[in-house]
């Protein structure tokens, strides 16, 4: 079967198991303050089975598993850290805090308030080096390989120095 035919017949079983599929996801896959990105992640995974080889789209066809593939992709990329889709969402947000008025998104508070005072407050309270890994990692969204060029450190270092520092804020937060 060509490409044209296998995508004819996928959008076929998307659209008779999207509902499903959309509840599934804001259900059990991006709950709470993510559920907002459901329609979004769903969307993203459908286009990445979209680029997939023929082949690999005719194999989900023939053993109907396309509804599950998109669940399962749908968890993974929100779940890892350097997925396109989690980068894009996580960037949006940062981008929100940051003061960019065009995206208003005071309405969603995702964050215990006592909880992020206490931790903005632990961030302030560390040493230069630790706040700017955690700051290299977690919000500029950097992996350990890029720090690790940029700074000339060695990532089992940078990984030990992170945990350190995440260790510092975990206790000046215990409390909460």
């Amino acid at each position: 079967m060509n490409n044209e035919k296998i995508d004819r017949e996928l959008g076929k079983v998307i659209a008779e198991w999207y509902d499903w599929v959309l509840s599934e996801i804001q259900r059990n896959v991006a709950k709470d303050q993510m559920r907002e990105y459901g329609t979004e992640l769903l969307h993203f995974v459908i286009i990445e089975l979209y680029n997939k080889s023929p082949e690999y789209k005719q194999q989900l066809l023939d053993d109907e598993k396309v509804p599950y593939w998109l669940l399962t992709s749908s968890g993974l990329q929100l779940r890892s850290g350097s997925s396109p889709f989690y980068r894009q969402i996580r960037q949006t947000r940062m981008t929100a805090r940051s003061g960019d008025e065009s995206l208003d998104f005071a309405e969603y508070e995702p964050y215990d308030s006592e909880l992020y005072d206490c931790f903005l407050s632990a961030m302030e309270n560390l040493d230069y080096y630790h706040r700017r890994l955690l700051e290299e990692k977690y919000l500029n969204n950097l992996t350990f390989t890029d720090i690790s060029r940029k700074y000339q450190i060695a990532i089992h270092h940078l990984k030990k120095d992170t945990y350190i520092a995440l260790e510092m804020i975990r206790k000046h937060c215990k409390h909460i």
